[in-house]
């Protein structure tokens, strides 16, 4: 078991308790780390309900790009600086309007273009640059990436090219704080049942070959992707960095759907046709 007391840890990211940020906090917070979460605004009174049960104490508002409150990052970071150092930081915001999972790839707007790839790789950039401030001993910086990165999703649009971004940055970050003592990696988890992933177009077919395609079974749990976060945020990952790691129990791996994973009706059935019938199945139960 990993033991990280006296480890503290800044989350940013989650909104709920089915977040994938929440689900590292908690982790986190059972291996013995002290953790601070920053979320939106929205989000303060949900996340202190649920810290209290895992002994997070520490939540703090972090609003990004929002016009009513130009100085929410300065007063987030002023708030964190009394508990530094800081040894592990995490980082999964991301976003994009409705235009960008909706339209053509080709009809994405500049100004949409330019809000995606601010939200969800410039946070990172940003965000790094100022928790290095805070992380004098050294530590580790972790972000959350997806598949998309490395291909393309139906429905999953310009978020795949601004995971392909962050993806990039890991790398970049990694060079520029190595001398720092600073490791900077990214997880890629299974497509998981998120508030946020609810408004991706397609979302139970990408679930769906998910499944289908996974070599362990299923798709990764919160806990297991707790752990993964938590290997990377801990000393025991003292030598990697400039990574970006699959928790995904295999589907990232597999071209094509695997027969252990299908409970084929009877017959000659392939697993192509029966893989379309379910991704068919997925969108009507969607649509709603």
């Amino acid at each position: 078991m990993m033991n990280i007391n006296g480890q503290r840890f800044v989350i940013t990211g989650a909104a709920n308790e089915k977040s994938i940020c929440w689900g590292i906090a908690r982790q986190a917070a059972r291996y013995g780390a002290e953790v601070i979460l920053t979320c939106q605004s929205r989000a303060v009174d949900k996340l202190k309900r649920l810290g209290e049960a895992e002994n997070i104490s520490h939540v703090y508002s972090l609003d990004y790009f929002d016009p009513e409150n130009p100085q929410s990052v300065d007063q987030c970071f002023e708030l964190l600086a009394p508990h530094a150092p800081i040894h592990g930081f995490v980082h999964g915001i991301a976003g994009t309007g409705q235009d960008g999972l909706k339209k053509p790839y080709s009809e994405t707007s500049l100004e949409n273009f330019n809000a995606t790839l601010a939200l969800s790789c410039w946070t990172f950039i940003n965000m790094s640059k100022r928790m290095k401030n805070l992380m004098t001993e050294g530590g580790s910086i972790l972000t959350l990436s997806f598949d998309a990165a490395h291909g393309v999703y139906e429905g999953y649009g310009i978020m795949g090219t601004a995971k392909s971004a962050l993806e990039d940055a890991v790398k970049n970050l990694a060079k520029e704080f190595g001398p720092l003592g600073i490791r900077v990696n990214g997880i890629s988890p299974s497509p998981e049942k998120t508030v946020s992933a609810m408004g991706v177009p397609g979302n139970r077919a990408i679930g769906a070959i998910a499944e289908a395609t996974s070599f362990l079974g299923g798709r990764a749990s919160m806990e297991e992707i707790g752990d993964a976060a938590v290997f990377f945020l801990s000393p025991m990952s003292a030598g990697t960095t400039g990574e970006v790691l699959r928790i995904d129990r295999g589907s990232g791996a597999a071209k094509m759907p695997l027969a252990q994973n299908i409970d084929r009706p009877a017959g000659n059935v392939r697993l192509g046709e029966y893989l379309i019938a379910k991704i068919r199945e997925a969108r009507i139960e969607e649509e709603k």
